[in-house]
Order: structure tokens, then C-alpha cells, then sequence
């Protein structure tokens, strides 16, 4: 059973990171990509390849050691991962923060600059370099938590946990909830103030404004389900034993969503970019499909001209 759901989490990873390179491709070569949040998909997208890098060197090459050979990988290479694994989980769940307040601003202010392009460059990255600080602190104050495959949860390295671990771990749902109340504010306000009009102007910013918006619902919901889904499975196990299975799948479950982020954040669940990635497969399915004519046609031309 356990090699099942190896072989399935693999099998998955291997389909996110395929997905990660042709959606990147996507958005890279998207003529309108001021229609698009660009700056979010492309922090997003980077964010997910390291959650891959992460569960593989964490939960797919453990698999393959011994007890004694994990002991010594954990303490010499988990440790330092470990940090790497809190930041891509983290970073998501603040940068929700900051779409909810870009979608406030654009509301209240629908012509100002201070969320372009050029500026969200500088808040996402600003709040990676935030976040990876968040986490580097109760590293080096030597009370990190490291990721043990064995027991399949993150434990202190030390008898005391760090205060920062202890909020984030505590109260990191308040984020997503929070981002989703609000989202559901606005979309309510929206719906309130909005008016019918004909102005294409006016029209070509709303979709781009429905776009920003799903997005931003379709990211906080994702967080929360997981969020929900983790808080839940965690107080289930502290009432029932749940047998070595169970748990195997449990774990592979919630690790195999965190690497479909990108999928389900704008595949599944916002249409717009959906619409792109499915129009791009079907560009280059077109041109596949046209380059065997094309073959054939040189040929029939050369062997009339050899004539």
C-alpha cells in the first residue's frame, strides 16, 4: 500500500513540475499580459517549484535509505531544507494578504499607480525576503522545526519551540479567513455599487478586475481548505489511532495538494487563465498537426521539380 501511494505522490509531483514549466511558458510568451495578474503568477509559480524541490529531497529520497542513513541525511541536509520548506509554505499565505489589499485599493482608487506592475515587483519580493527572515530566526536561535519522514510531522529541534513557530503554527488560519471575509465583502460591495455601462473602457477593466478577484478567492480558498483539512486531521489523530495507512495516505494527501498549487489556484479554479493554458496547448497542437502537411507538400513539390 505505502508503495502505491509513492508511486501516485510521485507521479504527481512529476505532473505539477511538467504543468509548472508549460505554464510558465504560457504566461512568458502572453501578449496581453496587463490583463493578467503577471507579477502574483510568476511569484506564485517560483514559489511551487520549491515546494517540489522540497518534497522530493524531504518525503521521496528518504524512501529509498536506511533508518541509520536517514538519521545522518536529516541532521546534516533536513535541517537546512527545512527552512526552505516553512518559507514556500508560508509565502503564500502572506501574499494573500497583500492581493486582498491590492483588490481594495483598485476599488477605492481605480486609476492609481500605487499597485502597478513595477511597484508588485518590489512589494512580493520585499515580503519573500520578510518571510524567508521570519523563518531564519528560529533557525539560528536554535530552536528550529525540522520535517521527520519517520513520524511524517515536524518536530523542535530542541525542547522549547521557537515563540515565532508557535504564532505561525497557532494562528496562521486567522490569515486565510480573514482574506476570505473580506473578499466576500468586497464581491458583496461590488455587486452593490456596480452599474450597468457600455463604455468598452469601463468594461475591459471590469473583466480585468473579475480576474484579479477570482484569483485572489481561488488562492485564499485553496489555503483555507488545506488549512481546515490539516487543523482537522491533527485533532482527529490526538482522539483516534489511526492506522500506518491511513496516515500514509493523510500525508500524501495534503503534501500532493501544496504541490498542485499553481494547478489548482489557476487551472481549476480561476477560468481566465485556464483559458489561456488551454488556448496555448491548442496553438501548438495546431501547429504539430500542420508540419507533417507541410512535409508533404515540400516532398510533392521537389519530386515534381526533379521531373
Amino acid at each position: 500500500m505505502m508503495l502505491i501511494f509513492l508511486i501516485l505522490y510521485i507521479s504527481i509531483l512529476l505532473f505539477s513540475f511538467l504543468f509548472l514549466i508549460f505554464f510558465l511558458y504560457t504566461v512568458w510568451t502572453y501578449k496581453r499580459k496587463e490583463c493578467i495578474p503577471i507579477v502574483y503568477i510568476y511569484f506564485v509559480i517560483a514559489c511551487n517549484f520549491i515546494q517540489i524541490l522540497v518534497e522530493i529531497l524531504q518525503d521521496v529520497i528518504p524512501n529509498f535509505m536506511s533508518i541509520e542513513q536517514y538519521k545522518w541525511y536529516r541532521h546534516k541536509f533536513v535541517i537546512h531544507i527545512s527552512v526552505i520548506d516553512n518559507f514556500a509554505y508560508g509565502y503564500p499565505i502572506f501574499l494573500t494578504l497583500l492581493m486582498v489589499t491590492e483588490r481594495f485599493y483598485i476599488v477605492f482608487h481605480p486609476f492609481g499607480q500605487l499597485f502597478s506592475n513595477k511597484n508588485l515587483w518590489i512589494y512580493c519580493s520585499l515580503l519573500a525576503v520578510t518571510t524567508m527572515i521570519f523563518w531564519l530566526i528560529p533557525y539560528f536561535s536554535e530552536c528550529p522545526v525540522i520535517f521527520d519522514y519517520t513520524t511524517l510531522s515536524f518536530i523542535p529541534e530542541s525542547e522549547c519551540e521557537h515563540i515565532l513557530t508557535y504564532i505561525f503554527d497557532m494562528y496562521n488560519w486567522i490569515i486565510p479567513v480573514t482574506c476570505m471575509l473580506l473578499n466576500v465583502g468586497l464581491i458583496l460591495y461590488l455587486s452593490y455599487k456596480r452599474r450597468e455601462s457600455d463604455d468598452q473602457l469601463s468594461i475591459s477593466r471590469r473583466n480585468h478586475e473579475k480576474m484579479m478577484m477570482v484569483q485572489a478567492v481561488a488562492c485564499t480558498l485553496f489555503l483555507l481548505i488545506f488549512d481546515i483539512f490539516y487543523h482537522t486531521m491533527n485533532k482527529v489523530a490526538e482522539y483516534i489511532k489511526l492506522s500506518d495507512s491511513i496516515v500514509e495516505f493523510l500525508f500524501h494527501f495534503q503534501v500532493s495538494a501544496i504541490a498542485l498549487l499553481c494547478f489548482l489556484i489557476y487551472f481549476v479554479g480561476t477560468p481566465a487563465t485556464r483559458r489561456i493554458i488551454l488556448e496555448k496547448m491548442e496553438t501548438i497542437m495546431d501547429k504539430w498537426k500542420k508540419k507533417p502537411e507541410v512535409s508533404v507538400i515540400s516532398n510533392k513539390i521537389s519530386v515534381v521539380l526533379d521531373k
